[in-house]
């Protein structure tokens, strides 16, 4: 369910020929739930490994039922002013204040996981595992679902727009932000950071040089008024929306002392927990939590261009530009509480050391109460030193630093961004019938994790981030396009155009249009979905990409089914301890298939009786039917497909949950009306 509402109102009131202020008031309503059709207390299970039945969930995700009622209330004012011959001056303020009531879970309902492997033991399949009875990991939240949250915020700016010459004009601006923090009216939760204030400077400029003195500039601009320079710059401060806070398996809301999310593995089926009853302030169990920096802050953008822009024939124009856009501290989960890194095999006197086996150490061993069995990989009973750790026993939980906590992340400004591109584009008004306009862009964008939480193909998830790792995270953003061409254009046939009759009517006036859109592929990364903790992290933190072994291989690009196997895995091979972070392959070294598409319309409007008209429109999108083909299979530890295109990008977003709408889908036909009056 998804009901908004929105109600505004201004007041205008000129104080004088030169001067106006105005008010205006906004309200916005917005209601959302996701909510669970069958029993609320159903719980999710997943059941992976092995052969057999598997599948990823059964019954509603954890995060469900998710229920928000926000009301938004904004006051703004502004004056401004033409008093000055030159100048024009505005002058306002922004008043914000938001009501978030919302209900999101954690897991509340519990997370039963089952796997064919389950405490040492290799049961086959997951659901060997199940009627066994043992669970490999149980997960449960208790805490403060529903949350009443306050956000505030108070803004104000200057503006000048002067024209210091009659060819120059120069915009200079002031915007001051102070956001608050969001506060819980009951205080049921602490965010734990404070206000945020900012000072973000505007500048712009427009300039129309008078160079016809010079030949060659002359002839370069075309003459005095027939070219432009401008250019701006701007700081901007974005916004930390609630959801950063509430996430599945990272929330907030879930933190001791007044809730707590508990996570371990059992062999009571009905009763994972056994028996444990949760009261607030006494967790006596180790837990995970989500805090946010205490010196968190809005992320920051900052942008500028610079745009030569010339007349030329046919009454178009041509323009040259270069923009640039630089994030700084940029939202992303940082790792803390990490376990103490153990130093090399037979390193005296060292709190935590590497078994020499660093596979298969502990294997036959009882430690904390289970025996480690043995493996295919690990057949022999290896001993293991009580200081020592190994793949089979990594001790991850023991050598963190605060025995009160396993995995903890940081909601901190860790993230960067960094976009450059050059943008030529030509636009023509109307030329006997015709108008249309071309833009062609080549940019680059890198950053050190585009997403706060997203885990997905060629994100940072598959690389920790945390400090001293940053450069390991640098690649290109997984939204960046190299090249980039589009192509738009529209004709009024001429034909039958000036006739009056029945035949000029029915058969004149029509226009064609089209629409052409060329672009490169977006970048994702090789992982490695088998890979060992080789730097003893912890499985959540551990870098899951492979080793590069041949250098031919490092980057490419995999962009059809006339790509498969060109890729191969053999290139590739999982991490061995002592291996380092400069031996990954990068993040985003490869590249999918890009998007070609043609579309097509024709359309006339008619005239009617008493002012009104009618269009018809016949539109016909991807007139090539134009195929573009989705991320390969990109992880090594599937070597049967690795390197393999199996599926379009329609194919793949069609379904919902991947893209916002379907991309590049088949050719497709379209007939509109519209009635305008």
């Amino acid at each position: 369910m998804n009901h908004q509402s929105n109600f505004g109102a201004t007041w205008t009131n000129i104080l004088s020929s030169d001067t106006i202020q105005e008010a205006r008031i906004g309200i916005g309503l917005r209601e959302v739930a996701w909510t669970i059709t069958d029993d609320p207390n159903t719980p999710v299970v997943r059941m992976s490994g092995g052969t057999g039945l598997t599948f990823t969930i059964l019954g509603n995700a954890g995060a469900f039922p998710i229920i928000r009622n926000q009301r938004d209330n904004q006051l703004v004012y502004n004056i401004s002013t033409a008093r000055w011959t030159n100048q024009t001056w505005k002058v306002g303020v922004d008043l914000r204040r938001s009501d978030l009531n919302d209900r999101a879970e954690n897991f509340n309902r519990g997370f039963w996981s089952f796997a064919a492997t389950c405490q040492g033991v290799n049961y086959g399949t997951a659901v060997a595992a199940f009627w066994a009875g043992c669970v490999n990991s149980f997960t449960k939240s208790f805490g403060p679902a529903y949350l009443q949250n306050r956000l505030t915020e108070e803004n104000a700016y200057v503006q000048d727009d002067w024209r210091a010459r009659d060819n120059l004009v120069l915009n200079l601006g002031l915007r001051y932000e102070n956001v608050s923090p969001p506060k819980e009216r009951n205080n049921l939760i602490d965010y734990g950071f404070g206000s945020s204030s900012y000072f973000d400077p505007r500048l712009g400029f427009a300039y129309t040089p008078d160079w016809d003195r010079n030949r060659f500039l002359r002839a370069l601009t075309g003459g005095n008024g027939q070219f432009s320079i401008r250019g701006g710059f701007g700081i901007f401060h974005g916004r930390v929306f609630q959801s950063v806070f509430s996430q599945g398996g990272a929330s907030i809301r879930y933190n001791p002392p007044n809730a707590a999310t508990i996570a371990q593995s059992s062999t009571n089926l009905s009763d994972p927990l056994n028996g444990f009853v949760f009261v607030p302030g006494q967790v006596t169990t180790r837990v995970s939590a989500t805090f946010a920096d205490p010196n968190l802050k809005m992320p920051e953008a900052r942008q500028w261009n610079l745009t030569f822009e010339r007349q030329a024939f046919w009454n178009s124009r041509f323009r040259a530009s270069y923009i640039g856009t630089i994030g700084k501290g940029l939202l992303q989960y940082k790792w803390s509480n990490v376990p103490v890194a153990p130093a090399a095999p037979g390193t005296a006197g060292a709190t935590w050391v590497v078994a020499s086996d660093w596979q298969c150490a502990g294997t036959g061993q009882v430690i904390n109460g289970s025996r480690i069995a043995t493996t295919t990989a690990c057949p022999n009973a290896v001993p293991i030193a009580a200081n020592e750790v190994s793949l089979r026993v990594p001790r991850t939980d023991e050598r963190r630093p605060d025995a009160r906590f396993s995995d903890v992340r940081i909601v901190s400004n860790l993230a960067q961004s960094w976009y450059h591109a050059a943008q030529f584009e030509w636009e023509t008004g109307e030329y006997h019938g015709f108008t249309g306009r071309a833009s062609y862009t080549f940019g680059k964008a890198l950053d050190t994790g585009a997403e706060t939480t997203d885990q997905g193909v060629g994100d940072v998830g598959v690389f920790p981030q945390r400090p001293g790792t940053e450069q390991y995270a640098k690649g290109y953003s997984r939204f960046d396009i190299r090249h980039r061409f589009t192509m738009a254009a529209a004709y009024s046939l001429p034909w039958l155009k000036n006739r009056n009759d029945l035949v000029g009517s029915a058969l004149g006036g029509w226009t064609v249009a089209t629409v052409v859109r060329l672009a490169t592929g977006t970048p994702f990364t090789i992982v490695d979905g088998g890979a060992p903790d080789v730097l003893f992290l912890g499985a959540t933190m551990k870098p899951n990409r492979p080793i590069c072994v041949d250098q031919r291989y490092c980057s490419g690009s995999i962009t059809s089914p006339s790509d498969n196997g060109s890729v191969p895995a053999s290139a590739f091979r999982h991490a061995v301890y002592g291996d380092t972070l400069e031996s990954f392959i990068g993040r985003n070294s490869y590249r999918a298939d890009g998007s070609q598409a043609v579309d097509l319309g024709l359309y006339k409007t008619f005239g009617l009786p008493r002012g009104l008209a009618f269009m018809l429109r016949l539109d016909c999108f991807n007139v090539f039917n134009q195929v573009r083909w989705w991320i390969p299979n990109n992880d090594i530890n599937a070597p049967a497909t690795f390197g393999t295109v199996t599926q379009t990008a329609y194919g793949a977003t069609n379904s919902g949950g991947t893209a916002p709408t379907p991309l590049s889908a088949p050719r497709t036909f379209q007939l509109g009306f519209r009635l305008m009056y």
